[in-house]
């Protein structure tokens, strides 16, 4: 049986824990076909509040599974608790909150919505009232004048109202907002959530404390630089990028049908992104062959042409490449090509981070199993054997196929990616929350996406793979490139 409860406040609501006990009455304490449930209610001091908050009663209600009111009674009230306990006739799924008043004004209100009612028996069911301010997060300075501001979730939460400088700049559901071009400056922001339950409104959590971001472009000479950060549809050496807002999500296999190194499944968050629409083409990674005297990869088995995925790349042709293209765009080298280690405090291109490219592959950590959705088939895909739109009987020219929810073409099957990280089994249940790099060395560099030969089951979005970085025959793996947003 599930059990949680959300605790929420007209000022504010916080999640917390509901513990649940049955005892079997004696024949004397119960009829036939009904139960008791006791309700024990605490409520907290909200944090900040100079002095607790002042509440007259608290009253207690039961409604169906369908919210038909069943039945409410006060509770009695000692000190910062309430208890009470009701006679219910027998049911799954009941649904009771607890309303704490001040004079007439609704003050607090928390609830449960999964208590199951057994005849002859007594269940408890306790339940904290609290109090969740968001906390806001903002970079401390922006050189750009583009930046992202996050603020936690709060239980509850209807909407979010963000303020700029004592004027609301966004309100919604999301926990994040994007800042692009601003000038040089100091900008001041604050937050709030509206919360209520079953989308009906109680009020507003207090405002989060105010946080400041400076920003500062880039100087040289008292002239500012202007630094070329690619948009969607911008061009760069032919290179088109889209725009992947970072966030907060589950990574690994959430459906609990996937290999043991998919799992544990961990919170991870990333930071704003570009990622290159396609998979880098035969005709894009000649450029950067010819101007750095390189040969081109070795062909494949089939005429490959210039809109087709380059591949038999080893990693280390394709961070070299993402170097080149850095110097490009007059942005800094991402790789030591001496160490082969990446700097993540530059900025410009690089592989995707494994927890990157997931994150962009779910259209944004959603619960998406494939890139196209929970189901494919080839109409969507390039996998192995053919059908439908399929018509290859191995890599196919990027953009064959329909595109992402973000714009992504072939995150899925065509060729697989390289990823910038080492390859570890395990290291899901270490990695950290915030960016998550990859293991500092292993043997093998990550892949992700499955090719043209691969199963189904190799083109979920969690799905891992790894091979050797220096081994350049691999006709079906190839790659694209990011651009952290800074």
């Amino acid at each position: 049986m599930r059990h949680y409860i959300i605790a929420l406040l007209a000022f504010g609501l916080s999640a917390s824990g509901c513990n649940k006990k049955q005892e079997v009455l004696s024949p004397s304490e119960g009829a036939s076909g009904t139960g008791k449930v006791v309700l024990k209610v605490t409520y907290r001091r909200p944090h900040g509040l100079a002095k607790p908050a002042i509440v007259d009663r608290m009253t207690a209600y039961v409604y169906e599974a369908d919210n038909t009111e069943i039945v409410h009674k006060d509770l009695e009230r000692v000190g910062n608790m309430g208890r009470t306990t009701i006679t219910l006739s027998a049911g799954n799924d009941r649904k009771v909150s607890v309303v704490a008043y001040e004079d007439t004004l609704v003050k607090w209100i928390g609830w449960d919505d999964d208590v199951d009612v057994v005849a002859g028996q007594t269940t408890t069911a306790e339940i904290e009232m609290g109090y969740t301010v968001p906390e806001l997060e903002v970079p401390d300075t922006s050189s750009t004048g583009s930046y992202t501001v996050r603020w936690g979730r709060v239980p509850g939460a209807l909407r979010y109202i963000l303020e700029e400088g004592g004027s609301e700049v966004y309100t919604g559901v999301d926990t994040t907002y994007g800042v692009e071009g601003k000038e040089q400056g100091s900008y001041v922001y604050r937050v709030k959530a509206e919360v209520g339950y079953s989308g009906a409104r109680y009020g507003y959590s207090p405002w989060s404390d105010e946080v400041e971001v400076v920003v500062s472009l880039r100087e040289e000479g008292g002239i500012e630089i202007e630094v070329p950060w690619p948009e969607a549809g911008v061009n760069i050496e032919g290179i088109e990028f889209v725009l992947v807002p970072g966030g907060e999500f589950q990574m690994g296999d959430i459906w609990g049908d996937g290999y043991f190194d998919e799992k544990p499944v961990h919170t991870v968050r990333v930071g704003d992104f570009y990622m290159s629409k396609y998979e880098i083409t035969v005709g894009q990674f000649r450029r950067f062959c010819d101007a750095t005297g390189r040969s081109m990869p070795d062909q494949p088995g089939w005429d490959q042409r210039d809109d087709y995925p380059v591949v038999n790349v080893r990693w280390y042709d394709a961070v070299s490449f993402c170097n080149w293209l850095s110097r490009q765009a007059g942005l800094e080298e991402v790789y030591d090509e001496s160490t082969w280690e990446a700097d993540f405090s530059k900025v410009g291109y690089r592989l995707p981070t494994e927890a990157e490219w997931e994150y962009a592959a779910r259209a944004g950590g959603k619960e998406i199993k494939y890139p196209n959705g929970n189901l494919i088939t080839h109409d969507e895909v390039n996998y192995g054997g053919t059908g439908g739109r399929d018509q290859w009987d191995s890599i196919a020219p990027v953009g064959s196929f329909p595109p992402t929810e973000l714009g992504l073409y072939d995150m899925a099957g065509n060729v697989k990616e390289w990823c910038n990280d080492w390859y570890s089994w395990d290291y899901y249940s270490h990695s950290p929350v915030d960016n998550p790099t990859g293991p500092p060395s292993g043997e093998y560099r990550v892949l992700r996406g499955g090719g043209c030969y691969s199963t189904l089951e190799s083109c979920r979005t969690v799905a891992r793979d790894q091979d050797d970085p220096d081994f350049a025959l691999y006709s079906d793996v190839g790659f694209r490139v990011v651009l952290p947003v800074r």
